[in-house]
């Protein structure tokens, strides 16, 4: 076995050599002043005698730590920005709630939701209702993979709350709805990912009507919904309000290593820059698997996008293509002597800004995956001989 599939390639080794580079552009990035921040030591230094670039190879290189040139600002800017902004609403079942309700509100309008505070003498195992009949009661189930566990953790949850409903808690609420007939009691959950639990709900509808209780309408029925049934509000909280929770898992080296084996043709515009950035063969192929590897986070962020939060999907896709149909065109225009790597990072700049303002609810994690995958996408895509 080589060497090299004996190692894998960490992020912060290359990221050393990328910056070593970087440095060596006169400052195309980094003024002197933010050297302390990147680190450049002792061992930095060592790249430089095995490491054989021409000036605009090294802008080229240039062009893959744009983002980390702004990360402290960027960091900067995240915190402050986290201040105003709502957690992650699966974090915890208070953030849940809080989501869920902003939900109801934005659906059913203020003027027709009424909330229902557990401060003060409890909620009566209600969250909030509505004037129409629409009671809700929100639940963050533990864990959703498996999903006997979570039928059944979701079966105790409604059995439990419709005791209150229909038993425990009839007097409070027929002062609390008064002359108003509840038609629809819903459990209001992330996941719902079992028709056992549809059919758990009519049975116990059902029972609650044959109750005679004054509140519980004719039609009376306990539902299950998720923020999927709420679509058009949910991507307005999740655009402008709520950090997105997209769960990624990161690409592996074999990972990476597997899509480069069975996608050769489609490499050949990276292949061809390598050599021109390190002459050596093994650190070639650990920079290509870093760059595929980025790509590949890449791509499977914007597939879960599109699967999940289509209208987010389509925001970002369509920043990336005017900032990529921008970069076609200053290529065109720019004269001779440009470089490169500067029309590059100012249209990677632009498209950064632009996801931020129209969806500033991106974790910096997920926004560095989309920087870091756009520039491995325009790379790998690209003709350009740098």
């Amino acid at each position: 076995m080589s060497n090299f599939e004996h190692r894998v390639v960490d992020d912060t080794e290359v990221l050393h050599l990328l910056n070593q580079l970087v440095k060596m552009c006169t400052d195309i990035f980094c003024p002197s002043s933010t050297h302390h921040y990147f680190g450049f030591n002792s061992r930095l230094w060592g790249y430089l005698d095995i490491t054989k670039v021409t000036f605009e190879g090294a802008c080229f290189l240039a062009i893959c730590i744009y983002s980390l040139k702004n990360r402290k600002l960027y960091w900067v800017k995240i915190f402050s920005t986290d201040l105003e902004m709502h957690i992650d609403p699966h974090s915890d079942p208070k953030a849940w709630e809080s989501y869920f309700k902003s939900i109801v509100w934005l659906h059913y309008k203020p003027a027709n939701c009424c909330d229902l505070p557990d401060s003060h003498g409890g909620d009566f195992g209600l969250e909030c209702y509505t004037l129409n009949g629409h009671v809700f009661q929100c639940y963050l189930p533990e864990q959703s993979s498996d999903v006997d566990k979570l039928y059944k953790a979701q079966q105790k949850k409604i059995y439990n709350d419709i005791q209150k409903f229909s038993k425990d808690n009839v007097k409070q609420l027929e002062e609390l709805f008064g002359t108003l007939k509840i038609s629809r009691w819903i459990l209001a959950t992330p996941y719902n990912k079992s028709a056992k639990l549809s059919q758990y709900c009519t049975k116990k509808s059902l029972k609650v009507r044959q109750l005679g209780i004054s509140y519980v309408a004719d039609d009376f029925q306990i539902i299950v919904q998720t923020e999927s049934s709420y679509s058009q509000e949910a991507f307005l909280l999740r655009r402008d309000s709520y950090q997105l929770s997209l769960n990624l898992d990161d690409t592996t080296v074999e990972g990476a290593m597997e899509f480069i084996s069975y996608n050769s043709s489609f490499l050949e515009k990276l292949n061809l820059k390598l050599p021109k950035i390190h002459d050596v063969i093994s650190r070639q192929e650990q920079i290509r698997n870093f760059l595929i590897q980025k790509f590949l986070d890449y791509q499977n962020l914007l597939d879960t996008l599109k699967k999940n939060w289509v209208d987010i999907y389509e925001i970002v896709y369509k920043c990336i293509q005017q900032r990529e149909s921008n970069l076609v065109g200053m290529f065109m225009l720019a004269p001779s002597n440009a470089q490169p790597s500067r029309i590059m990072t100012d249209q990677i700049e632009s498209l950064k800004k632009c996801i931020e303002e129209e969806v500033p609810t991106f974790k910096q994690a997920d926004l560095e995956k989309i920087t870091w995958g756009v520039i491995s996408d325009w790379l790998i895509r690209c003709p350009l001989d740098f």
